[in-house]
């Protein structure tokens, strides 16, 4: 009974402490994060094929000064997340937001800024994987075919990640051959290789563990191999229609932004073409 009011009031002075840091340093924060936004706009003709990947926007920059902070403030939140599952999941989404700070520094021309942050995805990623391992049953059919569907469903998402990583490697070495060195080239591609690399020994690390998650459900629920197989195609289909549905309100979000930032874009030009028009009307006169 003792340890369970100390480990809550552990809690609660984490919370608090959280609390007190971005309350204190919200506004920098902020600042600080606008600086290294992704560009959705900077080029008009990707922004439709670079929404399908649904990449976070960037945190603070690695060469940020709050940097650091927010980093305190992710442990922090990870920390408190007793859940395997969706501790998992928010070291990925860390993982990603880490992913899009390697993107907007390496669009900045910050190299050294965004081998950090490919550092720093590679830990979120092995920690992904650490977790995903502690997912454990209690060897009835019920509690295995839970463990079953959390590490199917973390094993999707560990995929869907591992594609965002080729994708952005394919466009910034694409977008990146005229304007780099051959030299400043191979340093993106060595960054690159790193961070697929952490990628996919997560993936293959969470596949093994639900494979024996899945030989242990076998035995639980009796099932034939074909009936097994059944049972896993079906975990999956459910999963991935869930994913789709979020993943086409978060493109549509985007798409709405890009449209708002287009129009605002256009009644700013217009205003200025009255005001010269007014001017020139004036000169006239």
């Amino acid at each position: 009974m003792h340890k369970i009011k100390m480990i809550n009031t552990m809690k609660i002075l984490a919370v608090f402490m959280t609390a007190i840091l971005a309350a204190g340093f919200a506004a920098p924060l902020v600042l600080a994060q606008e600086g290294s936004e992704l560009e959705v706009s900077e080029v008009s003709a990707d922004a439709e094929a670079e929404t399908e990947i649904e990449l976070p926007e960037a945190g603070g920059s690695p060469d940020s000064v709050f940097h650091g902070l927010d980093r305190a403030i992710e442990r922090i939140s990870l920390a408190l997340t007793l859940n395997k599952v969706k501790k998992a999941e928010k070291a990925l989404a860390h993982a990603e937001e880490r992913l899009a700070e390697v993107k907007a520094m390496i669009e900045a021309k910050k190299l050294e800024a965004a081998e950090e942050a490919q550092k720093q995805h590679g830990e979120l990623v092995e920690e992904a994987g650490d977790i995903a391992n502690e997912i454990e049953s209690d060897g009835d059919e019920e509690s295995t075919g839970k463990a079953l569907n959390d590490t199917l469903g973390l094993k999707l998402k560990m995929m869907s990640h591992s594609e965002k990583v080729a994708f952005i490697k394919n466009r910034i070495l694409e977008r990146q051959a005229g304007k780099l060195t051959e030299e400043q080239l191979a340093h993106l591609r060595a960054i690159f290789e790193k961070i697929g690399a952490k990628a996919t020994e997560a993936e293959i690390r969470i596949e093994q563990k639900k494979d024996s998650i899945k030989i242990r459900y076998k035995v639980a629920a009796e099932l034939s191999d074909e009936e097994l197989e059944e049972f896993e195609a079906k975990i999956e289909e459910r999963i991935k229609e869930k994913d789709e549905e979020t993943r086409i309100k978060v493109r549509d979000k985007i798409r709405a932004k890009l449209s708002s930032d287009s129009s605002d874009s256009d009644e700013e030009s217009e205003e200025d073409n009255s005001g010269s028009s007014g001017e020139a009307n004036l000169s006239n006169e």
